[in-house]
């Protein structure tokens, strides 16, 4: 089996891209740089961490592979409502955002 190797170099490049924007943005989360995006990543954490206390890791897994088949099924059925669910949801958080950000500005010492 032989490989084109001008794929592989295309994908390689890709690849590296991928991960240095990756890398770039996870030194923007840890290192402060971006607030709002800090909290949401400890939130996230937070969320992890209370989900992992009530269920067991396999179970999770097993959970996600039953998730991983159903939820496409079920989206293409009712693929309008979860559009205008997910519209919704992002035009309020964009307004609570909004309304956060010139109470995180007025914080001694975090600047975005």
């Amino acid at each position: 089996m032989k490989l084109p190797r001008d794929k592989i170099v295309d994908r390689t490049v890709s690849l590296s891209s991928d991960f240095e924007t990756f890398v770039i943005r996870l030194q923007r989360i840890l290192l402060l740089k971006d607030v709002v995006d800090t909290a949401k990543f400890i939130f996230l954490l937070y969320l992890l961490t209370v989900l992992g206390s009530w269920f067991n890791l396999l179970t999770l897994i097993i959970v996600g592979f039953v998730l991983l088949f159903t939820l496409p099924k079920i989206y293409n059925l009712y693929q309008k409502q979860f559009d205008s669910l997910y519209d919704n949801l992002k035009r309020r958080a964009k307004d609570l955002e909004k309304k956060i950000e010139p109470l995180l500005k007025k914080l001694p010492g975090l600047k975005k």
